[in-house]
């Protein structure tokens, strides 16, 4: 054969389903740290080099060459042209990083990193070149890219029938897989490649720079020197060597010298270096030897061994700790997770306050396929402090109140899709563990009272059923007795049975509810009460209107317990024995028409709305004073409570009822965009009779007011006797009003309103604003009202010194807001967001509750510093009287999370999340 002309350009191209070169990296999932969570290693590949004979080697036009000696081919037009081919020489880690600083724009495209400031937190990304061949149209019909393997080369040389060399810009290209290299030894007996100078292997989810690369299609390969890009998971790194294993075994990444990083080329905040790293795709672990944690190419942390999952698999390591302090001194708490299985595992946080001591705490999570259960348990045996005072100098306490825990078990799940039941169950050894200890002990908010609840539910499309027991534990102290205040009655246990017909217009629906339900107490009279109600609804519905009556009767039975205390007597002095009951009929009609317009403006098309509603509601009266009071209370009034039938929540006031509600609802509504613009409800009720029924005998007792009372004690009367005629008397109800108004798509207004006709007084009120926008600015701002009945109050110790009219109002303004300070234009703030919650006591004129910190995020780690001031609720366990002066307890905490490393205790991101409305990671 000829050799080819000096004008054309050589060229080998080599097309068959035999010869094909395949690297596919095998990516791994974000876990957490000790576990290097997150992609620390996909360069995992498995490697096939072509396989192929000399006499599979194929010419341009297809024909074997019997030629075994130097050989060079015309470049077709099927060819690329050189430039198109060659690509950037690859670097070493130590070329780069000067490279970076000599000529950052070079250095920067070997890692085909877009530097572009400002379009995220990164300011720039991976653009995976496109490496796709292109054929001349003359040939493009007969190309076949899904199949083919395309090869090039300036030269070919046959040392023998097994032997081949390739020099010059070498590509072999297959689908989506690419590798070029300088020169390249193929070796058909042993099936192996040495590639070597500028290796460049590329795929869609990898590339891997290297100086040179020893390749086997059956055992492993090599590369030598290398640096490699994961794009998915924006993570690169650099190895002084990476090698692929990959048999019918074993499908491991061997990395020797190794670093790795999520932060972008020109930000190396961070890094992990290991001696040598092992990465198991099969069993989807990975292990490190001699492993550093880098902060700005500077050792922070060091481990000898240590193991970490490559995939979605759990792996036993540290999490990121929590930094804090404040009024109890410096704060630490640091987590140490356990995958002990795929179904269950355990967390260890012990939890350091400098004033405290450390706080043991361990959580265990298990999963089975019908329920999950976590169990929380927390226990320290020396506290130094409770409620604010040294035990040591205190004489509330003793040595036996050092020894303090705490005890949560959280269950749920189905048996069956149509039955679930429930755990929650929670205790603590005194009043103050939770207020003491916040959150991290049980994670628990609630500091007053604990509700502990078991149920099993059965749901079908009618009928419902339920079987629950609740138990209270108050964390209040009584002062007369200086033990806990005595709780609510506990459900042990309650059953429930409800049919509810579908409401189906134009035909009789009946309903029916029980409960059958056994209250309990320590030191109060206990009964066995089942409510009973039962009745049928008719309605009529239609776009233009709809009706519907209703008729029911209730039935309530009480079997009190014999062996009840005959001391624990009711209203008469008579004791709670025996059985009682009570009947009570009543009914319902409701109306509503509904007018509907619509209306265009330039920019939208609107539908408006007006629908008038009236209800008549009545039930009978029977005297209930002789009853127990198990788990009643009288509902607040608000814009609901007007259409409701009954005035009491619970069931042991079956309440009589003779009144008609009357309200106007009007909304704008966005047909275009199906949002809601404006939206107004105004409803009041009248009485027809007065209410006669009461959860205590003496509740509409209205108080005589004397000439020789003083001023307080008159103004005290008054306002008991206004709300004594509101509630039982007056033949009309408070006026009551709620609107929403979406002033445009990033701001909102709520407001409610509850306004007393006699004299226009606010009895209840609040306003709400918002505004948020799509750079994730949030404003929030809220003032609320509520109108206590006023007490008669010792405010001092002196017993001769009359009691003081103390108004017991609620007033505050709560103020939020979430600011990332790229809004300013500030380039240096582009990274950080402030925060705030403010909340105001405004019947104190004192702060109830501040809030601020900062956050700064890059592409690389994320910082969280959160400094909160908070009014103390309880005093030695006791509630803080509003004429009382407040005292304050201060708390800030500092969190730090790596991008793709371990995770953190999000103690910063849930205040977040319960103080400023709106915000989410």
């Amino acid at each position: 054969m000829q050799t080819t002309p000096s004008d054309q350009t050589p060229c080998i191209a080599a097309a068959s389903t035999k010869a094909f070169m395949a690297v596919a990296p095998l990516a791994t999932k974000h876990i957490g740290i000790a576990r290097l969570r997150r992609y620390l290693v996909t360069i995992a590949a498995t490697v096939a080099i072509f396989t192929t004979t000399a006499t599979d080697a194929l010419t341009m036009d297809g024909q074997a060459s019997s030629n075994k000696e130097n050989q060079t081919q015309s470049r077709s037009a099927f060819c690329p042209p050189l430039q198109e081919v060659i690509e950037t020489t690859a670097l070493t880690e130590a070329e780069f990083l000067a490279a970076l600083e000599k000529d950052k724009e070079r250095a920067l495209k070997q890692l085909d990193w877009v530097a572009q400031d400002g379009i995220n937190s990164c300011d720039g990304y991976y653009q995976p070149a496109d490496f796709t061949l292109q054929a001349s149209s003359a040939e493009s019909d007969t190309i076949q890219p899904t199949d083919t393997i395309e090869m090039f080369s300036d030269s070919l040389v046959y040392q023998s029938d097994s032997l081949m060399n390739l020099e010059g810009n070498i590509l072999f290209n297959r689908d989506n897989l690419r590798l070029s290299c300088d020169r390249i030894q193929y070796d058909a007996n042993a099936d192996s490649a040495l590639a070597q100078g500028n290796v460049i292997f590329r795929s869609e989810d990898a590339l891997i720079l290297a100086e040179s690369a020893d390749i086997f299609q059956q055992s492993d390969a090599n590369f030598i020197d290398s640096r490699f890009v994961l794009y998915p998971v924006h993570a690169r790194g650099s190895a002084a060597e990476v090698r692929l294993i990959n048999n019918a075994q074993d499908n491991q990444a061997v990395l020797r010298d190794s670093e790795f990083s999520l932060c972008p080329p020109t930000q190396n905040d961070w890094a992990i270096r290991a001696s040598e790293l092992t990465l198991d795709q099969v069993s989807g672990w990975g292990k490190a030897w001699h492993m550093r944690f880098l902060i700005k190419d500077t050792p922070v942390f060091y481990f000898p061994y240590v193991t970490f999952p490559i995939d979605d698999r759990r792996k036993t390591g540290f999490l990121l700790p929590l930094i804090g302090g404040g009024s109890d001194g410096f704060s630490y708490q640091q987590s140490y997770y356990l995958n002990l299985a795929p179904h269950y595992d355990l967390t260890y946080s012990p939890h350091f306050i400098e004033k405290h001591g450390v706080l043991n705490i361990l959580m265990a999570r298990y999963k089975h396929t019908s329920s999950e259960w976590q169990l929380t348990g927390s226990q320290i045996n020396n506290d130094k402090r409770i409620d604010g005072d040294d035990i040591d100098s205190s004489p509330l306490y003793d040595d036996d109140d050092r020894k303090r825990w705490g005890i949560s078990l959280i269950e749920s799940g189905q048996f069956l899709p149509n039955l679930r039941h429930s755990i929650n169950y929670t205790d603590v050894s005194d009043v103050d563990f939770l207020r003491d200890w916040h959150s991290s002990a049980l994670n628990i908010d609630n500091t007053e009272a604990l509700r502990r609840t078991a149920s099993l539910s059965f749901s079908s499309t009618n009928w419902q059923s339920s079987l629950k027991a609740i138990d209270f534990k108050s964390l209040e102290i009584n002062p007369n007795t200086g033990k806990a205040k005595d709780e609510d009655y506990s459900l042990l246990p309650e059953l429930s049975l409800s049919f509810v017909n579908s409401r189906t217009t134009n035909r009789l629906n009946p309903f029916f509810t029980s409960y059958l339900s056994q209250f309990a107490h320590d030191t109060k009279a206990e009964a066995l009460r089942s409510h009973t109600e039962a009745g049928v609804s008719y309605g009529l519905s239609e776009l233009a209107y709809e009706v519907e009556a209703k008729l029911k009767a209730e039935y309530n039975f009480y079997d009190y317990n014999d062996s009840n205390d005959p001391a624990i007597t009711d209203f008469e002095g008579e004791p709670y024995q025996g059985s009682d009951s009570v009947s009570v009929f009543g009914g319902s009609i409701f109306g509503q028409l509904n007018f509907e317009r619509q209306f265009d403006t330039e920019a939208a098309l609107y539908s408006h709305s007006l629908s008038p509603k009236l209800q008549y509601s009545y039930a009978s009266y029977d005297n209930q004073d002789r009853l127990l009071d198990l788990d009643t209370s009288e509902r607040k009034f608000n814009y609901n409570e007007v259409f409701r039938e009954s005035r009491f929540s619970g069931y042991d006031r079956i309440g009589d009822n003779n009144k008609l509600s009357l309200g106007l609802d009007t909304e704008i509504f966005d047909i275009l965009n199906g949002q809601s613009i404006w939206s107004l409800g105004i409803a009041q009720a009248w009485y027809l009779q007065d209410r006669r029924l009461k959860l205590k005998p003496t509740d509409d007792n209205l108080l005589t007011i004397n000439p020789d009372d003083d001023k307080d004690t008159k103004r005290f009367k008054k306002a008991t006797n206004k709300d004594i005629d509101k509630r039982f008397f007056r033949e009309y109800s408070d006026i009551a009003l709620q609107s929403s108004y979406w002033i445009n798509p990033q701001q909102s207004a709520k407001l409610q309103l509850v306004l007393d006709p006699d004299n226009g007084e606010l009895a209840r009120g609040s306003i709400a604003w918002q505004y948020r926008n799509e750079n994730n600015l949030i404003l929030n701002l809220e003032v609320e009202k509520i109108a206590n009945l006023p007490k008669l109050q010792d405010t001092d110790s002196d017993a001769s010194t009359p009691r003081e009219f103390v108004n017991f109002d609620d007033e505050f303004v709560n103020l939020s807001g979430y600011l990332p300070l790229s809004l300013t234009g500030v380039d240096a703030l582009r990274d950080w967001s402030a925060f705030t919650r403010v909340e105001y006591d405004l019947n104190k004129n004192e702060p109830i509750n501040d809030l601020a910190g900062f956050s700064y995020s890059n592409c690389c780690w994320k910082l969280y510093f959160i400094a909160e001031n908070e009014r103390r609720e309880f005093e030695n366990g006791q509630k803080v009287q509003p004429f009382q002066d407040s005292r304050y307890k201060r708390n800030w905490y500092i969190e730090v999370e790596l991008t793709g490393l371990a995770g953190a205790t999000n103690r910063v991101i849930r205040l977040l999340e319960e103080n400023i409305q709106g915000f989410n990671q």
